[in-house]
């Protein structure tokens, strides 16, 4: 492939920067190369960085901008007469600006500076994996490459067919956990210094709110040399609030109201959406900031939330049940606020104790215990950069185990802690499953086992060491191929049988309906495969266990709700071996 370069001048005003962008971003769609969308959203972004700099702190003479590409690399110039060198460093936490330079030292792969006889030239490289094909090649996708092709009929836009398998053998690791990154990527945004987070999952929802991030005027992306962290630093483009239409999509967009009210002094935000599973209420959040004094309004587009004038004396909250949602909205309003926080029955699941463990490596004090969480702010506040990582998603380690253990085989699944996965643990061992967990990794041992025949009764909880509820759709669909009455209830998702099982009983299942949120059923039953539709997340991982044991072939679709969670489940049981492909018209 031949060198493809673009070149222009650079008005020095801020507009001039916008528009420099677009142009860039533009020239580089139009040779039509195959870069993917996220390495042409980082370009675009450093190279706002770098424009935006010489506009800011170049002399009025020519700013040129610049992009190259070759087989190997794309590469991004900006020209100014300045002589001054731009220095890449970490401010202070508070400091409005000098930020962007971190940014693009975090996200290209190479970057550096030339003096010249009339000023410098800034510049970022991005390299590939492999020599990008010749302009007009057509490279299958990277689901394609992964995953076989049937064609049969579809049964919605994007599908998978799944057929009875093999025993599933073998390892896999699990991606970092969405319902941990949703709540710590909102964290990073209250810290009001850098955050490097790694084991960050690339499922649809965690794009969701980066975009948010980045829309509320916070800088956040992946380098390229490592795509699963990504890079948060503060904000210093005053955008107070996200487009209503991209919060919509997400349920986690509640987890940002914090770091709003301590940005802008506001939060304006539509009403939960995320995964149809039942009422998403926000009383108790509204509640907490009430507790902050913070003033609340709502209407039928959504919420408006305003900052009280500040203080540092200590609140206290007694929350009705443990919600994890605002269990992390009162963790984080305490630190926006920098005050000292005592939560009465808090949520101690894996996903708020991630965010407690970030606070206790930002200086905070933590005392966690059954009945109260407390909280006591750092005796000062440091700019450096801080370094979390994404626990292990449990619920994709339940999933796989599930699938493993209806296959008849046996697997190791890593990347989960002991503690996070020890209510499914002991649910499959009590339906004789052998299940351990030790040293991160999830052993399932099912081949040539026996069932106990003993009923299950799985009973979703928020209690401390309870059943997650997201455990609870894998069970079923494991449990349907085991002797014994099994009962299961979810009070906590009212909606979730709703969708699960009239797609299971599309498949055949003979299920008891006690009440909209309990079902039980006798196994073993022998289901039949049809096509099902993924109406949540977890009906459709549930679905995909389902589909390993039913005659024939069951078609999935509604891939978009299982991506919103798991980047690519049908990916990791093929690799296990499971009989799973993708569905082409």
């Amino acid at each position: 492939m031949e060198s493809h370069q673009i070149r222009f001048p650079v008005s020095s005003t801020p507009a001039g920067a916008a528009s420099a962008r677009r142009q860039l971003t533009d020239g580089i769609r139009a040779w039509g190369a195959d870069l993917g969308p996220e390495l042409l959203d980082t370009a675009a972004l450093v190279a706002s960085e770098l424009i935006t700099n010489a506009v800011r702190h170049a002399d009025d003479g020519p700013i040129t901008a610049l992009a190259r590409l070759s087989r190997e690399a794309l590469r991004v110039e900006v020209t100014d007469t300045s002589p001054d060198i731009p220095q890449v460093g970490l401010p202070d936490a508070y400091e409005e600006g000098g930020r962007g330079l971190v940014l693009v030292a975090a996200l290209a792969d190479r970057h550096g500076f030339d003096p010249l006889p009339s000023g410098k030239r800034c510049w970022a490289e991005f390299k590939f994996n492999a020599p990008l094909p010749p302009l007009g090649a057509n490279p299958p996708s990277q689901r394609s490459r992964l995953l076989p092709a049937l064609r049969i009929p579809p049964v919605a836009a994007e599908v998978v067919a799944v057929r009875p398998s093999i025993p599933l053998v073998g390892s896999v690791t699990v991606d970092g956990s969405k319902n941990a990154a949703l709540p710590l990527l909102a964290a990073a945004t209250a810290m009001r210094r850098p955050v490097h987070l790694s084991n960050v999952p690339a499922n649809t929802d965690v794009e969701t709110m980066l975009i948010l991030l980045q829309q509320a005027g916070w800088h956040a992306g992946r380098p390229l040399s490592d795509p699963h962290t990504v890079v948060i630093l503060p904000s210093d483009k005053p955008q107070p609030d996200p487009e209503p239409e991209v919060a919509a999509r997400i349920r986690a967009s509640y987890y940002l109201v914090p770091a709003l009210l301590g940005a802008y002094g506001r939060a304006r935000l539509p009403w939960p959406g995320g995964c149809a599973i039942g009422e998403r209420g926000m009383e108790q959040h509204f509640k907490v900031y009430e507790r902050f004094g913070d003033r609340t309004t709502v209407d039928d587009r959504g919420y408006l939330v305003k900052a009280a004038t500040s203080g540092d004396e200590s609140v206290s909250i007694m929350l009705p049940f443990r919600s994890r949602g605002a269990s992390i909205a009162a963790l984080l309003r305490a630190v926006v606020a920098g005050r000292p926080l005592r939560l009465g029955g808090p949520n101690l699941s894996p996903e708020v104790v991630s965010v407690v463990d970030a606070l206790e490596i930002s200086g905070w004090e933590c005392r966690v215990s059954e009945t109260v969480l407390a909280l006591q702010p750092p005796r000062s506040v440091s700019g450096d950069a801080l370094a979390w990582r994404v626990p292990g998603d449990k619920i994709e380690a339940g999933t796989l185990a599930c699938a493993v253990a209806v296959s008849g085989g046996n697997a190791d699944i890593l990347g989960v802690g002991r503690n996070d996965v020890a209510p499914l643990v002991t649910a499959l061992r009590w339906l004789g499953v052998p299940a351990a967990a030790e040293d991160g990794t999830l052993s399932i041992q099912a081949q040539d086992t026996q069932p106990t025949g003993r009923p299950l009764r799985a009973i979703a909880s928020l209690s401390p060491g309870g059943l997650d509820a997201d455990f609870e759709p894998p069970l079923i669909a494991l449990a349907l191929t085991l002797p014994g009455t099994h009962l299961f209830a979810d009070d906590i998702n009212p909606g979730r049988h709703g969708n699960l099982l009239p797609q299971l009983m599309r498949l055949g299942a003979a299920i008891d309906e006690l009440s909209p949120t309990q079902c039980r059923f006798t196994g073993p039953q022998q289901l039949t495969g049809t096509g099902v539709e993924a109406t949540d997340i977890r009906t459709g991982s549930a679905l995909l266990i389902a589909g390993l044991t039913a005659r024939g072939v069951t078609t999935l679709g509604g891939l978009e709700q299982l991506r919103r969670g798991h980047a690519d489940l049908p990916v990791k049981l093929h690799a296990l071996g499971a009989d799973i492909c993708e569905v082409r018209p």
